[in-house]
Parts: structure tokens; C-alpha cells; sequence
């Protein structure tokens, strides 16, 4: 059905006056008198009487005209529907994150997102790596991710939690029987410990036992694993992030936490590309600025 032509019926229908409602719609009285012949002729019934008080509905226009209504006006509905999809005010968000940061920040952030922006659909997938998820970010893939200590390359962020840093240890360990250990102790044993390296693990932590920044190499699954088997196997303590730990949960191993003066943090990042902000991700982002930890 041609929606110009309901169009038409419903505007005449609401002046009764062919020459108003032509200029209503922007077209000459015999134009507008042509469509509705049109649609007459289409339906099989006559619409208007057409006399010295203009056009008055008929019978069979009165009780078409309600249906026209709710036709043209959710056309008009889609219309401005479609308009919001294409410049990007409604829509999709495809969020990539990184399994260790799976948990209450991830979970929190989709369930705040789905309460605050109801009409964005978020659309999340999980990585492996870091690195993974960055490489599907800077190619378009995803519209923004969350990864733990993202680097300094031009991307924007902001930080939706801090983490602390634990020294995972076999139960014949001394620190075994503690819950916390100073940042000053854990620091200068550090060449004693396996210490998996994720892009950033803060200026605090500086230097390894090799003479290496702490993070100067992309953390990876398998280097936290091999990092608590050596725990396990050789009783070698392993300075890890307290998320890496409870993704792990290796039966019979310790953690104890750093803390104290200098002691390092990770922090769990919301990252996506400066160039690439949508209304949709500028909601997605707004609503993570709001729930960051002050």
C-alpha cells in the first residue's frame, strides 16, 4: 500500500478541504484529488463526499480513517527509528573483554548499562589475551573493550577498578600463614619469584630481579599458569594480580597480599578509539565515567 496515499486521506480527511490540505502537503488540488481517486479506486469504496462544504467522509471513510491513522503514524515512528539508527543514536555496541577481567567489573558494567541505556544493545565477546582484544579494537572489530592495564597508544579510557598485586605461595611458605606482606619486602625478593608480565604494571613496580620493568612484556594465560605450577612444583612464589589469582584457583596455594607504601595495582580498563565514538559508545562510555571509582 502506497503510504503517500494514506497520507493523503488522513490530511483530507483532517482539513475537509482539498485546497488547504494541498498546500499542506505541498502539491497542486488536482494532485491531490488524483491520489485519492487512486486510493478509492484501490479499496473499492468512496472515501469523501465531495460538495459546496468541501470534502466530508463517507461512511466507509469513517471507518477506514482510524486504521490510516495508526498506518501513517507508525511509518512515521519507524521513520525517526530508522533516522536514530543511521546516525548512530540507537543501536549496537560490540564490546570485547579479556577473560581475566570477567567478573564483578565486567558484569557490573553490562548490568549498569542495561538499567542506565535499555537501548543500547551491547553485544560482548571474550579474548584470551589482551593483546587479542586490542588488535580486534584497533581493526574496527569491536567498538571498545576492557582489559587490564591497557597501553599508552592513543587510545582513550577510563579506569572502572583498581586491583591489588598477591604473592601466590605453597603452604610450607612463611608467608603462607599471612594475609598481607609489605610492597617493600615482596620488592627486593623479587629476582626469588616468578612474575608474569602484563603491559603495565605500574611505575611503583618498577624493576624485576633481571634488571627488566615489570610489564615490559604482553601477559598471556599460559605464563600466569606456568608462573602458579612453579608454586606448586618447586615452591617458587609468583607475584600475580588478585583477579589472575581467582581465575586460576590452584588447589593448595596461598595468597597473600601486597600492600604497604609503593605497593603496585593494576587497573581494568574501558578503551576504545578517540576516532571512532558513536552516540551509542558516548552513552556506553558515559555510564562508565559515572560508576568509575573516585
Amino acid at each position: 500500500m502506497d503510504l503517500r496515499l494514506l497520507t493523503a486521506f488522513v490530511a483530507l480527511a483532517d482539513e475537509g478541504h482539498f485546497g488547504r490540505t494541498a498546500r499542506r502537503l505541498y502539491m497542486s488540488p488536482s494532485a491531490l484529488s488524483q491520489q485519492i481517486k487512486s486510493l478509492e479506486a484501490s479499496w473499492g469504496v468512496s472515501l469523501f463526499a465531495r460538495g459546496a462544504r468541501g470534502a466530508v467522509l463517507t461512511p466507509e471513510g469513517v471507518r477506514l480513517l482510524e486504521g490510516a491513522r495508526r498506518m501513517v503514524a507508525g511509518a512515521a515512528s519507524y521513520r525517526e527509528e530508522v533516522d536514530e539508527v543511521a546516525d548512530g543514536s540507537v543501536g549496537t555496541v560490540r564490546l570485547g573483554f579479556v577473560d581475566q577481567v570477567l567478573g564483578e567489573v565486567v558484569v557490573g558494567l553490562l548490568r549498569s548499562l542495561r538499567r542506565e541505556v535499555p537501548e543500547v544493545r551491547v553485544v560482548a565477546r571474550s579474548h584470551r589475551t589482551g593483546e587479542d582484544a586490542l588488535q580486534r579494537l584497533r581493526t574496527g572489530w569491536h567498538d571498545a573493550v576492557v582489559v587490564m592495564d591497557a597501553p599508552d597508544e592513543g587510545l582513550a579510557r577510563v579506569t572502572l577498578a583498581s586491583v591489588p598485586y598477591v604473592v601466590a605461595v605453597d603452604p610450607d611458605h612463611p608467608l603462607s600463614a599471612q594475609d598481607a606482606v609489605a610492597w617493600s619486602a615482596v620488592a627486593d625478593r623479587l629476582d626469588e619469584m616468578s612474575v608474569p608480565a602484563s603491559p603495565d604494571r605500574g611505575a611503583s613496580a618498577s624493576a624485576g630481579g633481571d634488571g627488566r620493568p615489570l610489564g615490559s612484556e604482553p601477559v598471556g594465560p599460559g605464563r600466569i599458569a606456568d608462573a602458579l605450577l612453579e608454586v606448586v612444583q618447586r615452591g617458587r612464589p609468583a607475584l600475580v594480580t588478585a583477579s589472575e589469582a581467582r581465575r586460576f584457583r590452584v588447589p593448595d596455594v596461598s595468597y597473600c597480599i601486597v600492600t604497604g607504601e609503593g605497593a603496585p595495582r593494576a587497573s581494568i580498563d574501558l578503551v576504545w578509539r578517540p576516532e571512532g565514538v558513536t552516540p551509542m559508545l558516548a552513552g556506553v562510555v558515559d555510564v562508565a565515567r559515572r560508576h568509575a571509582p573516585r
